[in-house]
């Protein structure tokens, strides 16, 4: 007989498939007097977009009027000898390099990383939706953006090996463009004739948005990434969670309260110490979708680390450290935290552990990586790059780098979801999901009946978590399907007028990250529970307790908090057979 046929032929009475339908049943009452992260499956946000192609080899495809390229001349700001030489020399016309590409109407904005050799003044070129073309000027041997025509705005920002970033933007464009580089006689000059001279260039870039990103280079194709989008869900609003990388849907969201101890978890500000380190601010699209995502710059020290701290003021206390993080020209990152932790962001891995700390590391899309710490916390504790997946202490380049946003201290032995933080501790209170009165009489039975998990945790805690429980408000009556704690056992509990009736256990547990299923039926004097196809457990003896609400996601009294989604909860009003309990897990 196949597995299916083993399934009960009587229908749930209540059925919550909260990953399917992505709401709460009316019935259900719902507080979180807190706002809350999640992600919801489908939002993405614009991350990493160049336009232009072959972004650092000016040498080819760009075209050229009155210009000659000579391609590897120069140290770019990345540190490799590819920043290109273009020389202007015309006696007649114009004097100019550019590509053309494709606009919608949105904002543009070009940037391009120059440098002076003997050719003091550019101007770059971009068209608006009037099909007007928009002047900038810049002085790059000053580092002085010149005039700006209207409609234009731009900046320009000194970067490595001498090299000025250039920026203009127009807010409008026409659907038809051409992103330009002029040679020019001098601050507002048009003139293209007898320009002579010669820049270094390397990096150009083009984004549809208005405001300039962290430098993304293009060979053959353009490109344009997405990030899934980490939402806020306001006070009182249920969280249905996803997985950002495949967008599965992983049902309702219930955690306990924590607070994020640091202070200014993405601005990496005055609260964070900065040792032979720098901070480059709003540089990448960060896991929310807004331009706030840091850079972390090490400087030149020879042989040391080079990180940013912060106290978090519970110095000796089992805490979780999290930060999101991406790679850069470093693609290691290291998390000082009751030992030393170094991730791999290229590869999705932990590559070093230290004694004492307990590390992992989680996808969340678009090259960031959720990397985290669990140890006992020291006075101040550290994130900082690495030079390899075993090495912090090197000497660094003064430019090279890991993008960063979203640090978090919480005392505890597992992390929690992100809670931004500014000026002060933030506080994220516990999601609370319970029935009761008629909403739960009317399909629960006193008798006899079945309730039936569908879950995964994301904590690992050392103390038992209860996924759903029946009870009276008090931990006198009540019956639960609950995960130890060290033993990493589900568990089917029924405490009767405060003495336990019935206690199985059986394994395999719910496993971290992991959906799994588990059943708890009772009867006067014949209870039993399965999770995960494992043979039946019971226990022949035992009252049951008389009850009068849900809780979903804690006990009773709102503790041992479940951590984790809950894909589906379905009672049934009969002790359904064993076979029918591993069916139901299978």
């Amino acid at each position: 007989m196949s597995i299916s046929q083993n399934f009960p032929t009587i229908e749930p009475s209540l059925n919550l498939s909260f990953a399917l339908t992505k709401v709460l049943d009316p019935r259900i009452t719902f507080s979180r007097p807190t706002d809350a992260v999640y992600y919801d499956g489908k939002t993405v946000s614009l991350a990493e977009q160049n336009l232009v192609l072959r972004s650092q080899e000016f040498d080819a495809y760009w075209a050229k009027d009155a210009i000659t390229v000579t391609a590897n001349t120069t140290v770019a700001p990345d540190g490799t000898t590819t920043a290109d030489t273009i020389a202007f020399s015309d006696t007649v016309g114009l004097t100019r390099i550019y590509q053309n590409f494709t606009a919608n109407g949105l904002a543009l904005t070009f940037s391009v990383f120059v440098k002076y050799i003997d050719k003091q003044w550019i101007a770059f070129r971009l068209v608006d939706s009037g099909g007007t073309g928009r002047y900038v000027w810049f002085d790059i041997q000053n580092g002085v953006v010149g005039t700006t025509q209207a409609g234009i705005t731009a900046s320009i920002v000194a970067s490595a090996n001498g090299f000025y970033r250039c920026i203009a933007t127009i807010a409008t464009t026409i659907i038809g463009n051409n992103a330009v580089i002029n040679g020019v006689d001098g601050d507002g000059s048009t003139s293209n004739v007898g320009q002579t001279g010669s820049i270094a260039a390397w990096g150009a870039q083009l984004e549809q948005r208005d405001t300039v990103t962290a430098y993304t280079p293009t060979t053959t194709q353009r490109i344009t990434n997405y990030v899934p989008t980490l939402l806020t869900a306001p006070s009182n609003v249920a969280r249905f969670d996803h997985n950002p990388v495949t967008g599965e849907s992983l049902g309702l969201l219930v955690e306990e309260q924590r607070t994020n101890l640091f202070l200014q978890s993405e601005t990496f500000g005055s609260s964070w110490s900065k040792t032979r380190c720098s901070i480059t601010a709003n540089t990448v699209v960060a896991p929310d979708g807004t331009l706030t995502g840091d850079k972390l710059v090490e400087d030149t020290t020879a042989i040391n680390s080079h990180v940013a701290g912060q106290v978090g003021g519970i110095t000796g206390v089992v805490s979780a450290l999290s930060v999101y993080a991406k790679a850069a020209e470093r693609q290691f990152i290291t998390i000082l935290h009751g030992g030393i932790s170094i991730f791999d962001l290229s590869n999705g891995v932990v590559s070093f552990v230290g004694a004492g700390n307990t590390p992992s590391i989680t996808d969340v899309g678009d090259g960031w990586y959720r990397c985290t710490v669990v140890g006992t916390a020291p006075s101040t504790s550290y994130i900082g790059t690495a030079l390899t997946g075993t090495s912090y202490l090197y000497t660094g380049d003064g430019y090279s780098g890991v993008y960063i946003w979203g640090a978090q201290l919480e005392a505890g032995a597992f992390p929690t979801s992100y809670i931004k933080t500014v000026a002060s501790q933030v506080t994220r209170a516990a999601d609370s999901a319970s029935m009761t009165g008629t909403n739960f009489s009317d399909w629960y039975r006193a008798d006899e009946g079945t309730l039936y998990a569908e879950a995964a945790i994301s904590a690992n805690p050392v103390d038992g978590r209860v996924l759903v429980e029946v009870g009276d408000g008090t931990s006198s009556n009540r019956m639960n399907i609950s995960r130890g704690g060290s033993s990493n056992q589900t568990n089917a509990i029924l405490i009767a007028l405060g003495t336990t009736q019935a206690a199985i256990t059986t394994l395999p547990s719910f496993i971290l990250n992991v959906n799994s299923k588990a059943t708890l039926a009772y009867k006067t004097n014949d209870f039993a529970s399965s999770s995960n196809n494992n043979t039946v457990g019971t226990d022949t003896s035992g009252i049951i307790p008389v009850v009068n609400k849900l809780e979903i996601g804690a006990t009773n009294t709102g503790i041992a908090r479940w951590n984790g989604t809950i894909k589906k909860l379905a009672y049934y009003p009969q002790r359904l057979t064993n076979t029918q309990l591993q069916a139901l897990t299978s």
